[in-house]
């Protein structure tokens, strides 16, 4: 039996017949991204959020609405806790939050000044050799000391603030500045003087604020 064999050429040609008669595949569809325009971006609406919460450098924050630029976190967090009810008429405001620190400050103060007050009678200042010289009269039992060495004393403290480098070999003297003040006044107008009273005229000099001039040395 005899085989007829096709000429190459006309193989060909069925096969791009073939292929012109098949329909091409539909090109992927692109997603393409929605972009904000420039003023979209910038521009956002105020709206309240529930923030504020944590510390802010060594203050404390108080949790509270505040204004901010966007949607916002109240839709979100709604579902999460059960938010305060936003108070409108007084939102919380920059200035409520300055008022809030300077509450803690004033406060913080208050402490210091009670903690220094308490703490008064145990801490000693610098004084000069001027004024130590005031204080070195008043640990020697008082003897020398004039008006205003014992002004100066009962102004810082006395007895209960004597300085350091004094406290160890201090003499106290057996009475005080009203008691001086008496004992010169009781002499100066010829008064019943105590055996208390002389020691303390004798160790000490005359004031000028009271029996000024002094009738009893005058004569």
């Amino acid at each position: 039996m005899k085989q007829t064999s096709l000429p190459p050429l006309i193989i060909l040609g069925v096969v791009l017949m073939a292929g012109c008669a098949s329909s091409p595949e539909p090109e992927p569809v692109k997603n393409e991204a929605l972009v904000e325009t420039k003023q979209a971006r910038v521009t956002r609406e105020l709206t309240l959020s529930w923030d504020n919460i944590g510390r802010g450098g060594a203050a404390i924050r108080q949790p509270g609405y505040i204004h901010v630029l966007g949607d916002g976190n109240l839709h979100s967090s709604e579902t999460k806790a059960n938010l305060p009810k936003a108070n409108t008429e007084t939102p919380y405001t920059l200035s409520n939050a300055i008022a809030a620190v300077s509450d803690i400050d004033k406060n913080a103060q208050e402490k210091n000044n009670e903690t220094v007050t308490s703490r008064h009678s145990s801490v000693n200042k610098g004084y000069s050799l001027y004024e130590l010289s005031r204080w070195e009269r008043f640990c020697n039992a008082g003897i020398g000391m004039d008006e205003d060495d014992w002004r100066f004393v009962t102004e810082n403290g006395g007895a209960q603030n004597i300085p350091q480098i004094l406290s160890d070999s201090c003499s106290l003297p057996n009475h005080d500045y009203q008691s001086y003040l008496d004992a010169w006044v009781n002499y100066c107008t010829e008064e019943k003087l105590t055996s208390t009273q002389r020691s303390i005229v004798r160790s000490s000099v005359r004031p000028k604020s009271v029996v000024n001039p002094c009738e009893a040395i005058k004569q």
